[in-house]
């Protein structure tokens, strides 16, 4: 794998951790805001019903004839819903959208609610939470009340007036519009992250190579140089003013000290073997004469050939071949003895 591959690998796996990341974090932030916005209106809802019944220390009242209530009107699925019971479960009065549901509403015994309930009793204006349940509980609308006293299968008359001791609020919302917001955004990051993340990769992997592009240079030159290692041009170092030119000066550096040494070699190897080619010249003299007289007329001493045939000759690239010849100076007869 190049170079330029493996920085836009871990370029490109660290942008997928960040974009991961990113789009966890806003997730879980954008369902913490929608539902928390959901309890908002639920509260402001509560706080809605309450102000229309009238406490008083024996008793309460609902007249909704007097304290008309628009709130649950529209029978879209993120619109409010809301009834009012009394301290027996029975129904007294609810929202037109949870009596007559509208087309694509969530079913009052699904689990896709988030439902508050308070209860308040004659002579306290406070009011009080219903069971353990302090804040909205996600769930069924009317878990808490009879089957038989769900809206709609109650007919309601038109004048819904109570006096009793006590009325329990019921205030829900649907959870499919939040889920639906969330799934659009999750949708949304997802294609957003792809789109930045494949943007990151072009363009990534062109400035890679970019910044890539004089070590690139450097090896391809530093090929050229291993051809003709004792002479020839250097690395081309590209004025980067980084670590990448740092790094080609250096080694422009340490060639230019290579080369120094390798031409002191090659001149000492030549100042050892010049008197070898001095005596090869001799030698070569010696047997162009053919003779002791000619080795007289050559300056040269008449066993001077044998001594040097004993030492060997040079050849022409200074290389020492001792090759024995047979010594061709006449010798004195042998002298008999006399018996």
């Amino acid at each position: 794998m190049s170079l330029t591959n493996r920085v836009s690998l871990f370029f490109l796996t660290a942008l997928v951790l960040v974009l991961a990341g990113f789009s966890t974090a806003l997730y879980f932030l954008a369902d913490h805001h929608l539902r928390s916005r959901a309890d908002h209106r639920l509260e402001t809802a509560l706080q809605t019903l309450a102000a229309a019944i009238e406490v008083h220390p024996g008793d309460v009242e609902w007249e909704p004839l007097e304290r008309h209530i628009t709130m649950g009107d529209d029978p879209a699925p993120d619109q409010l819903r809301w009834s009012v019971h009394d301290l027996n479960g029975k129904l007294l009065d609810c929202s037109p959208n949870l009596e007559k549901p509208g087309e694509g509403a969530e079913p009052t015994t699904g689990l896709g609610w988030r439902v508050l309930t308070r209860r308040i009793r004659a002579g306290s204006f406070a009011a009080e939470p219903l069971g353990d349940g302090t804040t909205p509980r996600p769930g069924p609308l009317l878990r808490d009340f009879p089957s038989g006293e769900m809206p709609g299968a109650v007919h309601l008359p038109h004048d819904r007036t109570y006096h009793g001791d006590g009325v329990v609020l019921t205030v829900a919302v649907a959870d499919a519009p939040v889920a639906a917001e969330l799934r659009h955004l999750m949708l949304a990051m997802a294609g957003i992250s792809t789109v930045i993340w494949l943007t990151a990769a072009f363009w990534g992997r062109l400035l890679c190579r970019r910044a890539l592009a004089p070590i690139t240079k450097m090896a391809a030159s530093a090929r050229s140089v291993r051809r003709t290692a004792t002479d020839g041009p250097l690395l081309e170092v590209a004025p980067s003013r980084d670590e990448l030119e740092d790094l080609g000066r250096a080694f422009n550096e340490l060639l230019a000290d290579l080369r120094l040494s390798l031409e002191r070699q090659h001149r000492f190897t030549g100042g050892c073997f010049s008197p070898v080619a001095d005596a090869a010249d001799r030698n070569a003299g010696v047997r162009r004469s053919g003779s002791p007289a000619g080795a007289v007329a050559g300056r040269v001493p008449a066993g001077a050939e044998c001594r040097s045939a004993a030492r060997g000759t040079a050849t022409a690239d200074h290389r020492v071949t001792v090759v024995p010849r047979p010594c061709r100076v006449g010798l004195p007869p042998p002298r008999r003895r006399d018996d």
